[in-house]
């Protein structure tokens, strides 16, 4: 496993365990209140959203402004909208050393000019977004991200959380979770993953850069072609991984697997290591000039290409 992957994997647990002493307890029933602000805000600015717990809908219009309308629990303090320069934030607040209870929610539907960047940050609390076209940073503890979006570059950072996303036009993303599934689709560029303990499904576009790693979780990925040139490392710990090509791609194949079966729908098949467990295959695929590697310490991989 790579530095980064260790690192993002620290990261995510340690900003987990954070946010769990936060949450304490949910009452059954909690008194709400009427919440509406509106504030201008650069057509092509930041939006930046952080809420502790509740839900958050965001979806892109045509005005130059942002308008949040929703309701706030009872122990909410205030909620924040503020604008400075090309930056507006909506900011859920609480009483100072307050835990987190039931009445502290805020379910808030926030409109933002259509072709605005995101940051989003929240705790105990799903995500939707819609219609905005910039790029997108969007972090989750215990809560879920569902959306579709296009246009931008998409970076998505969840603990114990499912993700579902359709990008329109994408360009790059950056998915990494602990403890979620995740199923995206629509990127057509550079496209990162790295997942602990959740399953992926991933539909792209055209690839020219991925970089895929899982730890106890099967990975699926159907990509257009190859582009010229193009790479796609995939490694796993404990699950299968698949990844199939709309076209043969123009690459240098090297599959490895400690302990698993190797499938290839083109070229060669995979033979069983001479020295040691495992079985590899390594051949080149039309022109070449590409690249595919694929390892799996623990799991079945499969690898085809064509409609």
């Amino acid at each position: 496993m790579s530095t980064h992957f260790n690192a993002t994997t620290t990261r995510l647990a340690a900003w987990s365990a954070a946010a769990a002493l936060a949450v304490l307890s949910v009452p059954a029933l909690a008194a709400t209140r009427s919440f509406s602000a509106q504030k201008s805000a650069d057509p092509a600015g930041t939006v930046e959203i952080v809420n502790v717990a509740g839900r958050i809908e965001v979806s892109g219009w045509d005005q130059p402004t942002v308008e949040v309308t929703g309701t706030i629990g009872e122990r909410v303090e205030r909620v924040d909208v503020t604008s400075a320069a090309n930056r507006t934030t909506v900011r859920v607040v609480l009483p100072a050393g307050s835990s987190w209870t039931g009445d502290s929610e805020a379910r808030l539907k926030v409109h933002v000019p259509q072709k605005s960047s995101l940051e989003v940050s929240l705790v105990s609390a799903d995500l939707r977004v819609e219609g905005v076209s910039g790029n997108q940073h969007l972090k989750t503890v215990s809560g879920g991200i569902v959306g579709d979006v296009g246009g931008g570059d998409l970076q998505v950072e969840t603990v114990s959380g499912d993700v579902r996303l359709t990008a329109h036009n994408g360009h790059n993303a950056r998915i990494s979770t602990v403890s979620g599934d995740v199923t995206v689709g629509g990127t057509d560029g550079e496209f990162g993953l790295h997942t602990v303990s959740g399953d992926v499904i991933a539909t792209l576009g055209d690839l020219k850069r991925a970089n895929l790693e899982s730890v106890s979780g099967d990975i699926t990925v159907n990509a257009g072609a190859l582009a010229a040139g193009g790479q796609l490392d995939s490694s796993s710990v404990s699950g299968d991984l698949r990844v199939h090509f709309s076209a043969t791609p123009d690459a240098d194949i090297d599959v490895q697997s400690f302990s698993g079966d190797i499938r290839n729908c083109f070229g060669p098949k995979a033979v069983e290591q001479e020295y040691g467990p495992g079985s590899r295959l390594e051949f080149r695929s039309g022109k070449g000039g590409g690249r595919v590697h694929i390892e799996s310490k623990s799991g079945d991989v499969d690898l085809c290409a064509g409609k």
